[in-house]
């Protein structure tokens, strides 16, 4: 039996010269994207990845089960009840603005998946469709549970599908990054601008928060979101119906 070192490069490098098209059919420049060229440029193409579907498999599961343990042992309603205003009004944003736009990713990975010029392209962008769908699912399952005690919990489930103007933005935002692009200008903008970029300050942003710097963040969101109001109430304050 060959070894992991000897089968993997030839289960990620599996292109061929194309008998009954010609490649530009195969992959137009369009959708492929610009500038177009043929495969023998972009056959040392090399992504940092380098795992197998059954080593993504195994690695997910374990992410999904140390989800699932966090939820059990802090994610529990008395737990969240527990939580400071600005720290649940936060989430509702998160809740209302991202999850759904992690599945605009899906469907530019899918593209990668397709049309990326060499085939460890497409099958890292494979893992990256299944990434982002589960980036979509894990979010709505956790705050899904918060309806029964919050019902703008719900709304932030279907904020994004609003005309809201801050859901307007966030949409054409998503759309013209995401799902109206081809698979070279999806793979910069999406990697390198949105998660290279503002995913990592989310997470500073975040982990802020987690070291006990609520006011300071919570003054940032209040802000920012002032103006829009989006059916909320300010940041740091609790939220009630007459507001």
């Amino acid at each position: 039996m060959l070894s992991r070192e000897e089968w993997l490069p030839l289960a990620r490098k599996l292109d061929w010269d194309y008998t009954y098209v010609r490649e530009d059919e195969v992959f137009p420049q369009v959708i492929s994207g610009h500038p177009w060229l043929p495969h023998a440029e972009w056959k040392e193409w090399e992504e940092s990845f380098k795992t197998s579907y059954r080593e993504y498999v195994d690695n997910q599961y374990e992410k999904d089960m140390a989800v699932y343990a966090v939820r059990d042992a802090v994610g529990r309603l008395e737990n969240i009840q527990k939580l400071a205003a600005p720290w649940m009004n936060s989430l509702k944003v998160h809740a209302a603005a991202l999850p759904l736009a992690e599945f605009t990713g899906v469907i530019g990975s899918l593209r990668g998946a397709r049309f990326g010029r060499d085939s460890a392209w497409r099958t890292m962008s494979t893992f990256g469709a299944l990434d982002e769908y589960r980036h979509t699912q894990i979010p709505l399952l956790l705050f899904h549970q918060l309806v029964r005690w919050d019902s703008q919990f719900d709304w932030a489930h279907k904020f994004y599908h609003t005309n809201n103007w801050f859901a307007v933005a966030s949409r054409h935002f998503f759309d013209e990054l995401t799902l109206g692009q081809n698979a070279i200008e999806f793979a910069i903008g999406a990697n390198f601008v949105l998660e290279t970029g503002f995913t990592n300050l989310q997470f500073v942003g975040l982990a802020s928060l987690a070291a006990n710097l609520v006011t300071t963040c919570s003054r940032g969101w209040s802000l920012a979101f002032k103006p829009m109001r989006l059916g909320m109430h300010r940041l740091d304050t609790p939220f009630s119906p007459s507001s």
